[in-house]
């Protein structure tokens, strides 16, 4: 794995905590470490929350209800005539581009 140098500030009091418990030659690897550790936790709990959102969307009657009106429309699809000829409208608006270019 590639390594970055990166540079950043820490409070004081944290540094003498670091230097205290990790060896200066250990301490980068320390830092990623925990960096990495702290994101998955972050990811984790987003996982959570999300998972904790959908559930609560799936007892949401007023969705529920508005998702059977949208499936009961999809349901009547076959009620619409899409037999109609519609190219005339793609070749009006080749048209139009060639007039506009001319």
């Amino acid at each position: 794995m590639r390594h970055q140098n990166m540079t950043f500030s820490i409070p004081e009091d944290l540094k003498t905590i670091l230097k205290s418990y990790v060896r200066k030659r250990g301490l980068s690897q320390f830092i990623s470490n925990a960096i990495f550790k702290a994101l998955k936790e972050q990811e984790i709990k987003q996982e959570q929350d999300l998972d904790a959102a959908y559930e609560a969307s799936n007892q949401d009657t007023d969705r529920l209800e508005i998702l059977k009106v949208w499936n009961a429309l999809d349901d009547t699809s076959d009620l619409i005539d899409d037999s109609e000829d519609w190219s005339w409208l793609k070749n009006f608006s080749k048209n139009q581009e060639k007039l506009r270019d001319d």
